[in-house]
């Protein structure tokens, strides 16, 4: 979830396949220690038809996150309850 309001932090390559859940960023884990687990691949954006660029603007509801990290963080910290 962090990375789809923060479009510049989005990596080039992450694992895919991993059920280790993020808590801090509201998704899977995608760091190198899971690709140690089973079922698991680098999904590497730079290849034809996967990129990771989604919509040219960083903001989402008229919100440029990447300028409020504090909101962000309240943002997504009230997701967690839901």
């Amino acid at each position: 979830m962090a990375h789809l309001l923060l479009p510049s932090t989005r990596p080039a390559t992450f694992t895919r396949g991993s059920v280790s859940y993020d808590q801090a960023k509201l998704g899977f884990a995608w760091d190198d220690a899971a690709l140690t687990k089973p079922n698991t691949h680098v999904f590497d954006t730079t290849e034809a038809g996967a990129s990771n660029v989604g919509h040219a603007i960083a903001e989402f509801n008229g919100i440029d996150w990447a300028k409020h990290p504090k909101k962000l963080a309240a943002l997504l910290e009230y997701l967690k309850t839901l």
